[in-house]
């Protein structure tokens, strides 16, 4: 029988209605950016519903070394300033074939622990030279404590409603052991009808002390303190101060709030990095343990180029979206929410490369005029043909000049009437022969010293 008809009278069929597909509104308000940023995920799109949550996330207008100002911050500044309640936000790193360092080694390190080893490492969340100014420690505290009575071998009857997690850490304290107590792991008991009310210990108490010949020992309550970590984490390197605070932390593997576990779901500035196989143990007085810093950040923002922004081959080459991976502008694509897609930083590039030469021809000789100190009678003297070069009086100092997009060492040198001069500059020059209104420009710096070019 075909599915969904019901059958009745002989050549009556009846079917059900369906009903009509009704439209249903999509949102096209929803933006996408894609941009260099000095922090924050690499290739991972990030919702942000306020300028505050992308300051959190990728921190504000800092402007990289050796590059200009970032559009990214402005455009999604922008974008919130007038109205915009959603956006997923995507920062761009360099594309594999870039030569230097990896993500990993321009990601900031720490260790913390027993010293001299330290043996348990983490760093910053993402890479950049952020990572330098966290701030981490690691606290232990009493979390609950308790009086239990012990049973047989390791076993400890607690009371109702002393439920620490299996693998805590406890120390337990009696009369007759030392007044720092000892140190043992609690777990669970297998058995359903003593489980809530019977704690194991990994290592037997020594037994107390007996009463007298042929009386046995006596039987002593024992107080139990669980201890947990506490991680504090604080970044200070950008105005927004962000802190993060994870207390009830487990100190060893199999504990439901183990530290790598808890950073990884939680943090968002720092992750838990080798073995962390050992047991954390603090000290018998709880001392907190600080983290010393073992491997800087870099800023890599100088490797992107149009290759950062975009996977390798043609556009259509995952139309299956296949690939585990993608990069910049192919990744924020694949986020189905979007309506509007901006790459502001599409042709940033950072000025890592040495100035342009010169053009010796396009140099015409010019004639330098020195003020003397007691007035304004000034001496000229003849520059060679080739250049004129302007040098300072007393010291190589910068006098603050810039030329195009390079900072002179020397004074500014140009035309008298066409250039304003810093204070402590000592020499000024003008076209020999040449009309008042001749335009003359700076050339880049060489070697401290500034050069005319009346013919641009």
């Amino acid at each position: 029988m075909t599915a969904g008809l019901r059958v009745g009278r002989p050549g009556v069929y009846y079917e059900s209605r369906r009903d009509d597909l009704a439209l249903q509104p999509v949102r096209l308000d929803v933006a996408g950016f894609v941009g260099v940023a000095l922090r924050g995920p690499v290739d991972t799109p990030v919702l942000v519903s306020s300028w505050s949550d992308y300051e959190r996330r990728f921190g504000g207008f800092e402007q990289p070394d050796d590059g200009p100002d970032r559009l990214l911050p402005f455009a999604v500044q922008a974008f919130f300033a007038q109205g915009g309640e959603r956006a997923y936000v995507l920062r761009v790193a360099p594309a594999p074939a870039f030569v230097g360092p990896s993500g990993p080694e321009a990601t900031a390190g720490y260790a913390f622990g027993p010293e001299p080893a330290r043996p348990f490492g983490l760093a910053a969340a993402d890479e950049g030279r952020w990572g330098d100014e966290l701030s981490v420690r690691f606290d232990f505290e009493v979390a609950q404590s308790f009086r239990a009575t012990p049973g047989e071998l390791k076993e400890l009857h607690v009371p109702t409603g002393a439920a620490p997690p299996d693998q805590s850490l406890a120390r337990v304290r009696r009369s007759d052991l030392p007044p720092t107590g000892l140190l043992r792991w609690l777990s669970q008991v297998d058995d359903p009808a003593k489980k809530g009310r019977i704690l194991l210990l990994d290592t037997e108490l020594p037994a107390p002390p007996s009463t007298g010949p042929g009386n046995g020992s006596v039987e002593i309550d024992i107080d139990v303190d669980v201890i947990t970590g506490v991680l504090l984490v604080a970044d200070t390197s950008s105005p927004l101060r962000r802190e993060e605070r994870f207390a009830g932390l487990g100190l060893r593997p199999g504990h439901p709030r183990f530290v790598p576990a808890v950073l990884e779901s939680d943090s968002l500035l720092v992750r838990a990095v080798g073995p962390w196989e050992a047991p954390l143990l603090p000290d018998r007085f709880l001392s907190s343990y600080a983290a010393i810093r073992t491997q800087p950040g870099l800023d890599r923002s100088y490797g992107i180029d149009f290759d950062s922004f975009f996977d390798d081959g043609d556009a259509w080459a995952d139309q299956l979206d296949e690939l585990e991976h993608h990069r910049g502008a192919d990744e924020m694509g694949r986020v189905p929410e979007i309506g509007l897609l901006c790459i502001p930083d599409l042709t940033w590039r950072a000025e890592k490369s040495s100035p342009p030469p010169l053009e010796p021809s396009r140099v015409r000789p010019l004639t330098a005029t020195r003020p003397s100190r007691s007035g304004p009678s000034s001496c000229r003297s003849s520059l060679p043909s080739a250049w004129m070069r302007a040098r300072h009086a007393t010291s190589p100092r910068s006098c603050g000049a810039r030329s195009g997009s390079y900072r002179s060492p020397s004074c500014v040198v140009g035309s008298s009437s066409s250039w304003t001069f810093p204070p402590g500059c000592r020499y000024a020059a003008s076209p020999t022969g040449a009309r008042a209104s001749t335009r003359v420009s700076l050339l880049p710096t060489i070697r401290g010293s500034a050069y005319l070019d009346p013919a641009r």
